[in-house]
């Protein structure tokens, strides 16, 4: 599924560049909705799919509470509690911050809800075939690799270490007044968030986290380096010279 992004944007880029024009995958690039990419994913035993023929979704359990099996249960609790940590890798850029605000329809509280599209985690359960999760955090310009990365990673935190899943967001997560429930909102913070989840670093890499932390630092500097404030809402010439960059 990576590949075929990245080979979609590299179809996109070049019949743009060939019809005199030019795309670009910023999240932002002017004020009112912007661009996200959001990953759905479900989880299916493969093994027993080629004993008997037949794909066997472990989302799915019609016994037990939202029809969510106990697998599915602790699966979403990674991704739930390290939910901060991930969003440096799923909104790599300045421009991947602008989207996050209240009412434009992209998440900005930690949490995750039932077929609920202001939560971070929509989680849809209606048949075993259709379990799924849409991770809606990521932005337009994100890393595929490291963004499915970040979520796989998360998603095996909460299988090993059996982590609590908090019930599920009943309001809409925009409108509230500022609280530890907020997802990162800018470079800096969402660095922080990573930098201090030893964790998900453990199951991303050690290596592969400090070398993405380094560079998340350099960006962020090249960025006050021309004075610009990531509080605006529209987008910087610095920004727009990036996003629409040749691939």
């Amino acid at each position: 599924m990576a590949d075929a992004v990245m080979r979609a944007r590299q179809v996109i880029f070049e019949v743009a560049q060939s019809m005199g024009l030019a795309a670009s995958f910023m999240p932002q690039i002017k004020p009112g909705h912007a661009n996200g990419m959001h990953i759905h994913h479900s989880l299916h035993d493969f093994n027993r799919e080629r004993e008997t023929g037949v794909l066997e979704p472990l989302l799915f359990d019609a016994s037990e509470p939202h029809h969510l099996s106990a697998l599915a249960t602790r699966w979403i609790a990674g991704l739930y509690h390290h939910l901060p940590a991930s969003v440096s890798l799923l909104c790599p850029s300045i421009n991947s911050f602008r989207r996050l605000r209240d009412f434009s329809a992209a998440p900005t509280r930690q949490g995750w809800g039932l077929d609920h599209k202001s939560a971070p985690l929509r989680v849809l359960s209606p048949t075993p075939a259709a379990a799924r999760i849409e991770h809606r955090v990521g932005s337009s310009d994100l890393n595929p690799y490291l963004a499915l990365s970040a979520i796989i990673a998360s998603g095996l935190c909460g299988l090993d270490a059996d982590l609590e899943l908090p019930p599920p967001m009943q309001h809409t997560g925009w409108g509230q007044a500022p609280g530890a429930s907020d997802l990162p909102s800018d470079m800096v913070l969402a660095s922080q968030a990573l930098a201090n989840d030893q964790t998900l670093q453990q199951y991303l890499g050690k290596e592969n986290a400090e070398y993405w932390l380094k560079a998340r630092r350099h960006e962020w500097l090249s960025f006050q380096e021309q004075g610009n404030q990531s509080t605006s809402v529209t987008p910087t010439l610095w920004e727009f010279e990036r996003g629409f960059a040749k691939l």
